[in-house]
């Protein structure tokens, strides 16, 4: 498999968050390896990294099925799983032993609120805490989801007071971890007529305030702007998160926006419509240091790794650059 698959070139490596080395800028999202369980196959496969989660303090079997929906026409996906996960404790454990036999490749946890609509409040922080605690000692680095409404009111942390709760209590928690674990934080799409995705700044501000390492753009999308899909289908599919191409000008909006925020100075990890080279090109010369995929993988299988990495190595000769880190950014600061 890793003849066929495992494409890697030295072009495409980068060092980032104080000393990580991502042998490739092309990763996996959150969402499709929940529990940790084929990473040894992402590694073989090509992957530069892998984001397994979201993982919850408390193990969770998540919402009725079905829970995950096709829509072929636009290349989509939504899915309302209710983070189901194995539990904080369990995966960490299983990510302790894969370390153990790959250290280099760069595994990610992605953390969020245990699905239980009556932690509110100081319990849902200190849920959210206890799952951080448990992913530090063995993620390279660890996303907080704030952007998932599992609460009886319907509220996320990404509230700009229950984000600024949520990264102090995380700041406490890392600071007495055994080593500095670069800390992430997943936003929202911007709404689709937010062409400037400025409702973005007062989060990201928070974010630098408290010394967030690299933000992830973007999480899935609760509305149903611009699908090609026969409205009775979604009527019939009812609620869930939007992944896919629909999101990927979106995506690549807010990516440009935080790189321009922010002057490049923080990573950014861009999901959301990752299907092609051409998408991964266009997301990283927009500020992505990193792409990760997902609905794309579904649609395209396996094949898609190796096809964005190949493709990115074309870019890089035809535009006349040494490396992938080079590209970062281009068409913001063109």
């Amino acid at each position: 498999m890793r003849a066929t698959f495992g494409f890697r070139d030295h072009r495409l490596e980068q060092v980032l968050f104080d000393g990580l080395r991502f042998r490739s800028p092309l990763g996996l999202a959150a969402g499709f390896d929940k529990n940790g369980l084929l990473l040894r196959f992402w590694e073989a496969l090509g992957l530069g990294f892998a984001e397994v989660g979201s993982v919850t303090a408390r193990p969770s079997g998540g919402n009725p099925r079905p829970r995950s929906f096709r829509l072929p026409d636009d290349r989509a996906l939504i899915n309302r799983m209710g983070l189901n996960n194995d539990g904080a404790g369990v995966i960490a454990r299983r990510v302790a032993v894969f370390r153990r036999r790959d250290p280099a490749f760069v595994v990610g946890v992605n953390v969020a609120k245990t699905h239980d609509p009556t932690l509110v409040g100081r319990d849902a922080l200190d849920d959210f805490r206890a799952g951080v605690r448990l992913a530090l000692p063995v993620a390279d680095y660890v996303v907080l989801n704030v952007s998932c409404p599992n609460t009886a009111e319907g509220k996320t942390f990404e509230e700009p007071e229950s984000l600024d709760a949520l990264l102090g209590a995380v700041g406490d928690e890392r600071a007495a971890a055994a080593r500095r674990v670069p800390v992430l934080v997943k936003l929202s799409p911007p709404a689709p007529d937010d062409a400037g995705a400025g409702a973005l700044d007062e989060l990201v501000a928070i974010c630098r305030a408290h010394g967030v390492d690299g933000l992830v753009a973007v999480n899935t999308a609760s509305d149903r702007r611009g699908l090609g899909t026969d409205p009775a289908m979604l009527s019939r599919i009812g609620p869930g998160g939007l992944s896919g191409r629909p999101l990927a000008e979106r995506a690549d909006r807010a990516v440009r926006h935080l790189y321009r925020l922010t002057d490049g100075s923080i990573p950014v990890i861009g999901v959301g419509g990752i299907d092609s080279a051409e998408s991964a090109w266009r997301r990283i010369r927009a500020g992505a240091s990193l792409v990760q995929v997902y609905t794309g993988l579904v649609y395209e299988g396996p094949g898609l790794v190796p096809s964005i990495a190949r493709g990115l190595v074309n870019r890089l000769e035809e535009a006349g650059l040494a490396s992938i880190s080079e590209a970062i950014g281009l068409d913001v600061s063109a």
